[in-house]
């Protein structure tokens, strides 16, 4: 076991998170306990007080000589909660570019590797606004703010289904996102492939998020079993 930058040994914890080091073929989470293969992985720290960080196995898996080599990945450590969640064979970053994931932690680019595309697009053309985060959802306030303005333009550019499913006593539905552990009570628009919406976001293991803005609301990107996320 190697860890790379700011110490070396085997690293006790991360954050919230207790690491133990055992004779298993996978990482796993139990609780608080995240269980690591002794041998043949290593860990690169991903923040400054190591609360989160990437574990690569140490050699790349068998592959075709013509494409990245790619390596069993995870990441992990604490939230708001202790998680672990595998990630995909290689990094697929914007514009189609695959990049194998050592590449990117020594690039300094983990975390705009997993930031949903649309998000980023968002970020650089309306910059103003801040970015909320409720564990793998990343959600950005809309440029329109008025929802009939709001759906005669997604309509323009994609399919659009709009649910707003008002209950007899008059609080809105709770939508599922992407088919994961997070709800939405609120209005949301299916916007193609993305989910815009405007209310309360709920995952186990997570404070509730408010959002008072209609925002895009996107799943972390190279997640491995995103509907299974941690």
């Amino acid at each position: 076991m190697k860890l790379h930058y700011q110490q070396d040994g085997e690293l006790k914890k991360a954050g919230l998170a207790t690491l133990k080091y055992d004779k298993v073929k996978s990482p796993s989470r139990k609780g608080n306990i995240i269980t690591i293969p002794d041998n043949g992985w290593d860990i690169f720290q991903l923040l400054p007080d190591f609360s989160e960080f990437l574990l690569l196995k140490s050699e790349p898996e068998e592959s075709d000589s013509r494409y990245t080599e790619h390596r069993k990945a995870w990441f992990g450590g604490t939230d708001e909660q202790p998680f672990l969640v595998e990630l995909t064979e290689n990094a697929n970053m914007s514009e189609g570019e695959c990049k194998d994931w050592l590449e990117v932690w020594k690039c300094g680019e983990f975390f705009d590797s997993i930031k949903p595309e649309i998000i980023g697009r968002f970020e650089k053309h309306y910059g103003k606004e801040k970015t909320l985060r409720q564990g793998d959802m990343f959600c950005y306030p809309m440029p329109i703010q008025d929802w009939d303005k709001l759906l005669c333009v997604l309509e323009s550019v994609a399919t659009l289904h709009f649910m707003k499913a008002c209950k007899p006593n008059g609080f809105y539905g709770s939508s599922q996102l992407y088919k994961t552990r997070h709800y939405i009570d609120g209005d949301v628009a299916i916007w193609g492939d993305n989910v815009v919406g405007k209310g309360t976001i709920k995952a186990p293991d997570h404070s509730p998020l408010v959002l008072n803005k209609i925002c895009v609301i996107a799943q972390t990107r190279n997640l491995n079993n995103p509907e299974k996320a941690d």
